[in-house]
């Protein structure tokens, strides 16, 4: 069966492929274009009927696993690009055009004031929750963003720690944008305001490194 479901779960079968995601303009309701919500339905007809044949495209957005090649070039591992295009022609019908995209990551980082309990190493501190905001963030999948309340509840967690204050989110956008939608910006940092969530466009993926110069995180001791 050609379903949206069938294909995501044939191209995360694919080694090296963290997440997908299938967007399609004509395979559901758009909420948010301008037109939603003044269609008169029953005056007139929802769209043309599509001829037997005719191209049809739609974008696929991968997001490969870190390391891995999206081209092969001259790297030893198969190219990301192929090896999806591959699979995706055994699947889709007749006239069934698909556009495969790289995902844009989006380096995260993070600046605030960690409150500690005396007696802790600091250093030991700040390690345990760089780790800690490194899997929460790589759980994330493309175009979800990182919320404010679990990094800070990551950091709260984390044995030692009293208190965080004034955590805000950065982020580096991608230098090339390779797919354009949700209106990301690309190219400088960017630092948000305290509270505030990083939102990614539904071509993104967030991504965390424990050695990432974003990570400013300043000691107090209680």
């Amino acid at each position: 069966m050609w379903t949206q479901e069938a294909l995501l779960a044939r191209i995360l079968d694919v080694n090296g492929v963290c997440a997908t995601v299938v967007l399609d303009p004509l395979g559901g309701v758009e909420a948010t274009r301008r037109a939603f919500g003044t269609f008169r339905f029953g005056s007139r007809g929802f769209s043309g009927a599509r001829q037997t044949g005719s191209p049809y495209f739609f974008d696929i957005v991968v997001a490969p696993e870190p390391g891995w090649p999206w081209n092969r070039g001259e790297a030893s591992l198969p190219g990301l690009y192929g090896e999806v295009l591959d699979v995706v022609r055994q699947w889709r019908p007749v006239s069934i055009f698909p556009a495969l995209l790289a995902a844009n990551q989006v380096d995260v980082g993070i600046r605030a004031t960690l409150v500690i309990e005396a007696g802790h190493d600091e250093e030991a501190v700040k390690g345990a929750i760089l780790d800690a905001v490194r899997a929460s963030v790589d759980r994330l999948r493309l175009g979800h963003g990182v919320l404010h309340s679990d990094i800070v509840l990551s950091a709260r967690t984390t044995a030692g720690v009293v208190d965080v204050q004034n955590l805000r989110l950065r982020r580096f956008a991608p230098a090339f944008g390779q797919a354009y939608y949700g209106g990301a910006t690309y190219g400088g940092a960017e630092e948000l305001s305290v509270g505030e969530n990083l939102d990614l466009a539904p071509d993104e993926i967030a991504h965390f490194s424990v050695d990432t110069s974003m990570a400013d995180l300043r000691v107090v001791v209680a």
